[in-house]
């Protein structure tokens, strides 16, 4: 496999501060900025040196990293979405009513290879037509087997929240047979 040469370009809006790679990275540069000290009443200009931010998860999966710009006096800072910032820098303007989408539907990979510009509604439709939905998980029992939960007085418990059933059973291999029947698609079921 070949592995793709970094190409940098400035961020729209903050040409000499931040830059964005073909390969999903943001870095800052370096500048010189004027600070003023109240302690003494001078200003004075102090440098600081580029190096690649480190982004953080929005809670959703997705990549944001905090770009600062001074704006009448005072620095402000506002959070981007990393694969955002990829495709205005090398796919074109991502208009208001674009998204952005993932082409492998790894949403940490912000590559430029791996995103394309389109509409919400072919967004989801693209997503629904190729995306293979992670088997659900269940909560984890203290035998092992999905569903089925020892008590302290040594029984078994089968239950199936969705279903609304409970029922106790004296061993777990008459626990294990119910909820097959209850649940009755013939599957194995076990905790992950």
């Amino acid at each position: 496999m070949k592995k793709l040469k970094e190409e940098w370009r400035d961020i729209r809006g903050y040409e000499g501060l931040y830059q964005v790679s073909n390969l999903g990275n943001v870095r800052s540069l370096d500048r010189i900025i004027i600070q003023s000290n109240t302690q003494w009443g001078k200003s004075m200009k102090r440098r600081i040196k580029g190096q690649l931010l480190t982004p953080t998860d929005n809670g959703n999966g997705y990549k944001i990293v905090g770009l600062r710009r001074e704006y009448d006096g005072l620095y402000v800072k506002k959070n981007y979405y990393v694969h955002r910032l990829v495709a205005e820098a090398f796919l074109g303007c991502v208009g208001q009513d674009k998204v952005i989408n993932h082409i492998d539907y790894d949403t940490l990979n912000n590559e430029a290879s791996n995103l394309e510009i389109t509409t919400q509604a072919e967004n989801i439709k693209y997503s629904t037509k190729h995306m293979c939905k992670p088997k659900t998980k269940c909560k984890k029992t203290n035998t092992g087997e999905k569903y089925i939960y020892r008590q302290k007085n040594g029984r078994y418990r089968v239950c199936v929240g969705s279903l609304e059933i409970c029922k106790t059973f004296e061993s777990l291999n008459r626990a294990i047979t119910y909820r097959n029947e209850v649940l009755g698609d013939g599957k194995e079921y076990y905790a992950v």
